[in-house]
C-alpha cells in the first residue's frame, strides 16, 4: 500500500516540474527584443520583419505616437485628425532624411481589429507608413512628414484593396 502514495507524489512531482518549465519557456520566448518596449503590441507578421509595403517606424517613435496626448491639430478630415506631436529624440522618419524632434501624427477613427499584417496606410494612393493599432482597437495612426489640403487617405492588408477613409483639410493658423 506504501508504493501508491509515494508513485502519486512523484507523479504530482513530475508534472508540476514540466508545468514550471513550460511556463518558463514561454515567458522567456516571449520577450521583447533589446531596446523594444513590452506595450507595444505588434501583429505576428511585423513581429517576424514583414517587408511589404513601407517600413515600420522605430518601436520607440510607434509607442509615443500611441500615448501621446492629442497635440495641435493642424488637418482633419471624416474620422481623421492630425496634430503635431513632439519626439523625446530626434529621429530620421526614412532613410537618408533629417532628423525630426516632432511627427504628424494621422489618426483614423475606426474599428481596427488585430490582424496578421499591419495595415498599410496611403496618402494619395502612395504607402506612407504602417498603422500603428490603437490598444482599443478603435484607431490608427501613422507617423507623417507633411499634411496639405485635399490629400485623400486610404489603408489597405498586404495586397487587398484600399479602404478610402476621406479628404484632408488643413486647419487655419
Amino acid at each position: 500500500m506504501r508504493s501508491r502514495p509515494r508513485t502519486w507524489t512523484i507523479g504530482i512531482t513530475f508534472t508540476l516540474t514540466l508545468l514550471a518549465g513550460a511556463i518558463t519557456w514561454t515567458v522567456l520566448s516571449s520577450a521583447a527584443e533589446p531596446g523594444e518596449p513590452e506595450d507595444v503590441p505588434r501583429a505576428p507578421a511585423a513581429q517576424a520583419g514583414n517587408t511589404d509595403g513601407p517600413p515600420a517606424l522605430p518601436n520607440t517613435v510607434a509607442a509615443q505616437l500611441r500615448s501621446a496626448p492629442a497635440g495641435t491639430t493642424v488637418a482633419r478630415g471624416p474620422s481623421m485628425t492630425v496634430d503635431e506631436v513632439p519626439l523625446t529624440a530626434p529621429i530620421s522618419l526614412r532613410a537618408g532624411a533629417q532628423p525630426v524632434s516632432e511627427v504628424l501624427r494621422l489618426r483614423i477613427d475606426g474599428d481596427f481589429p488585430l490582424r496578421a499584417l499591419d495595415p498599410t496606410v496611403l496618402i494619395d494612393g502612395k504607402p506612407v507608413g504602417r498603422g500603428i493599432g490603437a490598444v482599443d482597437q478603435r484607431s490608427l495612426n501613422v507617423g507623417l512628414e507633411d499634411v496639405r489640403t485635399g490629400t485623400e487617405v486610404s489603408y489597405r492588408y498586404g495586397t487587398g484593396p484600399a479602404t478610402t477613409v476621406g479628404t484632408l483639410t488643413r486647419e487655419a493658423r
